[in-house]
Parts: structure tokens; C-alpha cells; sequence
């Protein structure tokens, strides 16, 4: 009798499996990095949108103190939408953590909105110095809104004005 003899041609299932496997793990891996970069992109846009929005907020206060310098005089919270000064019942921004959004007027008031594209909340603290006798005011800007992904993030600018 003769006696053949095989040979093995093809992998093994362990091959198999050790290769789906490491496979998986650099797909997994090129997945994880792909979405953080993604999340960081767009976390980088919305802070870019409240950087212009606020930055526009100081650049309509500016304007609005030559015309109107009582502006330095109020303690009190508002925001600029074009030309309209558009007040809160507030007297001071609450934290983030406590502000449910609640009180940024959205249009359906006379004068304006401190909402901005849906997203963004917007408002501006005046804090008078020196008792409205001519050392103009501080006014902190904030831009606020609801993260992609979870969570609430702000944009805040301190900014000093001169009578």
C-alpha cells in the first residue's frame, strides 16, 4: 500500500481567529481615535460661533456707549440685538450650573433676541464703578449653550468701558 501523504494548504481557525481579531482592535482603535478627533472638531466650532458672538456683543456695546452713556449707569443684565437694547429680569447672570435658560428673551418680546442661532444664549452684566460719577463700567459678557454631545460649556469676556 502506498501511503499519500497531505499537505496543508490554508490557515488554520486559530490563524483565522487571531487575524479577525487584531484586525478588530486596529479598526477599534482608528474608530476611537476618528470620533474624538470629530467631538473635538465640532467642540472647537461651537466655541468659535460663542467667540463671535460675544466678540459682536462688545462690539455693539462699544457703539451703544457713544450713543447712550446711561448704559454705564444700570446694574443690570442685558443684550444688544442690532441697535435694541433687550433687558432680563435679572440683575446677575447665574452660574452655569443653575442656568436652565430660562430667561434670555427669544424674540417674543418687543426689541430683540439673546438667542442666537437656537443655540446660543447671550448676556451682558453691567457693573458700574465709582457710583455713575464718570469711571464708566465693567461688563461681563457671556455666550452660553448646550454642547454637542452632553453638557453645557460657556464663553465669557470681562470688559472694561470709560466714560
Amino acid at each position: 500500500m502506498k501511503r499519500t501523504r497531505l499537505t496543508q494548504v490554508g490557515d488554520t481557525i486559530i490563524e483565522v481567529m487571531i487575524a479577525v481579531a487584531v484586525l478588530g482592535t486596529v479598526i477599534g482603535g482608528v474608530y476611537s481615535v476618528a470620533s474624538r478627533s470629530l467631538r473635538s472638531a465640532r467642540q472647537s466650532q461651537e466655541r468659535s460661533e460663542a467667540l463671535k458672538y460675544t466678540e459682536s456683543q462688545i462690539e455693539q456695546l462699544k457703539k451703544l456707549a457713544i450713543d447712550n452713556p446711561a448704559v454705564f449707569n444700570a446694574n443690570r443684565v442685558f443684550c444688544i440685538d442690532g441697535t435694541t437694547v433687550v433687558q432680563f429680569g435679572e440683575t446677575s447672570i447665574p452660574p452655569l450650573a443653575d442656568d436652565d435658560f430660562g430667561v434670555y428673551p427669544d424674540g417674543g418680546q418687543a426689541g430683540g433676541s439673546c438667542i442666537k442661532d437656537g443655540l446660543y444664549h447671550v448676556a451682558i452684566q453691567a457693573t458700574p464703578t465709582g457710583g455713575g460719577n464718570g469711571n464708566g463700567a465693567f461688563f461681563t459678557v457671556v455666550t452660553r449653550w448646550d454642547r454637542f454631545g452632553g453638557g453645557r460649556d460657556e464663553v465669557k469676556m470681562l470688559y472694561r468701558m470709560y466714560e
